[in-house]
């Protein structure tokens, strides 16, 4: 056999090994690859009707929606969708309304960048008491505002002043 021919053989299952080789990192970096990997469909198979606490807000499910402005799925929130379809459990899936502190943080502003940019946490009350995001807002509530209610009554367990003044 020629050198050339020999040459030839030998390259693309050296190919073939360096790409298998390069692969098998990828599960090493969580990110979006749950989003690539476990669609809407899946989630809602089991957590029937969660996508209907959405529609009427910002964050409906892209699959829901002719042209999206956003990519919105169950596990742009919720992330671990691949290791939770195959073995269901609460504590294989990321709950934003579960989390503390600036790790809550870290999930919302994914999408809500304002928040991010203020980079304000740990500076304010609602920081310093370990508050998230959830505490005021819940995204599968189906409020249009995405508040825990409508009057924010929520505000006054904490801001009893408030309450006060406001019932004079």
């Amino acid at each position: 056999m020629s050198r050339e021919l020999e040459r030839r053989l030998t390259l693309p299952p050296l190919y073939l090994w360096i790409a298998l080789f390069l692969l098998s990192f990828a599960s090493l970096f969580p990110g979006n690859a749950d989003s690539a990997t476990v669609d809407d469909a899946t989630c809602l198979e089991c957590h029937e009707d969660m996508d209907k606490t959405l529609s009427h807000t910002p964050h409906r499910l892209s699959s829901e929606i002719t042209n999206p402005k956003a990519n919105v799925s169950c596990t742009s929130c919720h992330s671990g969708g691949e290791v939770h379809i195959e073995d269901p459990s609460e504590d294989n899936i990321s709950n934003p309304a579960k989390l503390d502190g600036r790790d809550v943080l870290t999930v919302c502003s994914q999408c809500h960048v304002s928040h991010q940019e203020l980079d304000n946490y740990g500076f304010d009350n609602h920081a310093i008491l370990e508050m998230n995001c959830s505490n005021c807002h819940d995204v599968h509530g189906g409020t249009r505002s995405l508040l825990l209610d409508e009057k924010t009554s929520f505000c006054q367990k904490c801001h009893i002043e408030t309450k006060t003044k406001f019932h004079r």
